[in-house]
């Protein structure tokens, strides 16, 4: 709750009067500009917070949107591509994969981590050959 009120009071501006509901103007050096406080009233106001005051930054959003948007469509474009091409013939797109071979020999990492000693490694052999499969 107190981390919260800092916010608040930290995005809270300084010098500001509210002069009619939503207008805000600061005292800067002698003049005044036109502001747009992401809190006011100990509350955020969360259009000037993402949107307000400056193009650059509504520019920024808008472009972080957009990018998000677009690497959605195109991640998902990627994948369903993928996806379907294994559908369509599964045994095809496998063809590429000889053999698969485990032997389960004792090597230095495994007796390094302690594996050797839990596990029987000489009791475990398997080859698969997917071009038998056809």
């Amino acid at each position: 709750m107190e981390k919260e009120n800092f916010f608040i009071k930290a995005l809270t501006p300084k010098d500001t009067e509210e002069i009619k509901p939503g207008l805000f103007i600061q005292r800067k050096l002698g003049g005044y500009r036109n502001v747009y406080p992401a809190a006011w009233n100990g509350k955020i106001i969360w259009a000037n917070f993402l949107f307000g005051g400056s193009v650059f930054k509504t520019i920024g959003w808008f472009a972080i949107i957009l990018f998000v948007v677009w690497s959605y469509q195109h991640d998902v474009a990627e994948y369903k591509e993928f996806y379907e091409k294994i559908q369509q013939d599964p045994f095809a797109w496998c063809l590429d994969v000889q053999d698969y071979y485990v032997n389960g020999g004792c090597t230095k990492e495994n007796q390094a981590i302690g594996l050797c000693d839990s596990i029987d490694y000489n009791s475990f052999n398997a080859t698969i050959n997917l071009n038998s499969l056809a």
